[in-house]
């Protein structure tokens, strides 16, 4: 799953953004099948269960810390209620993003697009492009330089 600290650089060493699975897939026409593998793109259920979880319980004691007067049970009947439907909203709503917007890692991020001949930071298209002498192929779109492997 990719996150705000992965950093991704280019083959000379300047940094880069990191295109999503579903940017890349508008951006050159493919099938975001094509582009990535599902062992690169973020997961839903792993998502989904972990913040869910996570959230749920936060919500869960916050609601209970705030109507606690010293003899109310921790679980309730609205308390876990409460407790489900945060699980089910914030999970679902965290695992649906990341599964369309997220990778693995930066480095499954580069491997996959690069693979596919497009730009790791835009989703660009750059096979039909010539390298330049160092062997890498810059990209018009955002300047970022990639070597593709022939």
């Amino acid at each position: 799953m990719m996150t705000v600290f992965d950093k991704l650089k280019d083959d000379r060493g300047n940094p880069s953004k990191i295109c999503s699975p579903r940017k890349a897939s508008i951006e050159s026409g493919y099938a975001k099948e094509f582009i990535a593998n599902r062992d690169e793109t973020g997961r839903f259920w792993s998502t989904f269960l972990f913040t869910g979880f996570f959230f749920a319980s936060f919500m869960h004691i916050w609601f209970w810390f705030s109507i606690n007067s010293g003899s109310t049970p921790f679980f309730t009947p609205l308390s876990l209620s409460i407790f489900a439907f945060s699980f089910l909203f914030y999970g679902g709503a965290m695992g649906a993003v990341i599964k369309l917007y997220g990778w693995r890692s930066s480095t499954h991020a580069r491997q996959a697009l690069l693979r596919a001949g497009l730009c790791a930071g835009c989703g660009y298209s750059i096979c039909e492009l010539q390298p330049e002498a160092d062997g890498c192929t810059v990209c018009p779109e955002c300047g970022g330089a990639w070597r593709l492997k022939p």
